[in-house]
């Protein structure tokens, strides 16, 4: 499955229950194909990053319609997962 890194840059002002709220909408959607695997958020930056599993970068978007608004996407790049251990 490709993975996929979204980028999220959200309002000053929103509140833990807000983004609670829009994260438990999109994890109660997603279809059997797509996975939400981690996030960080960036203090200060109000920025969100996301890591996902999907078919496409089009079923990422369509996984986030709901929360769009709280959270815009800046960008999603595919990527590849880089394992550590590979390298000792």
């Amino acid at each position: 499955m490709t993975r996929f890194i979204v980028f999220h840059k959200g309002p000053e002002d929103v509140s833990q229950d807000a983004v609670i709220k829009a994260a438990q909408a999109v994890q109660s959607s997603l279809p059997e194909e797509i996975k939400w695997l981690n996030s960080w958020f960036v203090p200060g930056e109000y920025r969100l990053i996301c890591e996902w599993e999907a078919p496409d970068e089009q079923s990422v978007r369509a996984a986030l319609k709901d929360v769009i608004d709280l959270f815009p996407v800046e960008v999603i790049h595919e990527v590849v997962h880089i394992q550590p251990e590979w390298y000792k």
